[in-house]
């Protein structure tokens, strides 16, 4: 899950987004992830740090016991499926009840990257 939420708060795309990444879409020397935006099929670069770097390598390795059954997607469910926002959703909400913390939904992470682009001075 922490692959999950660095990417979300490094990169600010949306969890249908994040579901359909696919492993070839991923690169991890320059520390990247070509994004495809919108129906046009336009593909964004986006960067992420070493802390989300860091995490998707444990996530891969971990990762690498399940066989996906649905062609090369980098994120699985537990039985080696497609992650689908609705689980990705429940993930976070149990997730969050662990940690003793307000439920939280990917949306708050977009609003996050968008927040701290804004304190940094930036634009989207």
């Amino acid at each position: 899950m922490g692959a999950v939420i660095h990417l979300f708060l490094d990169t600010g795309m949306r969890s249908d987004e994040l579901c359909r990444l696919m492993l070839a879409q991923l690169d991890l020397a320059n520390q990247r992830v070509q994004l495809s935006i919108g129906k046009g099929g336009k593909v964004a670069p986006m960067g992420f740090g070493p802390k989300t770097n860091h995490a998707l390598v444990a996530y891969l390795k971990a990762r690498e016991g399940l066989r996906n059954k649905h062609g090369e997607r980098l994120f699985l469910n537990s039985r080696g499926g497609n992650l689908t926002p609705i689980h990705l959703d429940k993930l976070l909400k149990r997730y969050a009840k662990l940690a003793n913390i307000p439920s939280i939904s990917a949306h708050q992470f977009r609003v996050t990257f968008a927040v701290e682009l804004f304190l940094k001075g930036e634009s989207t």
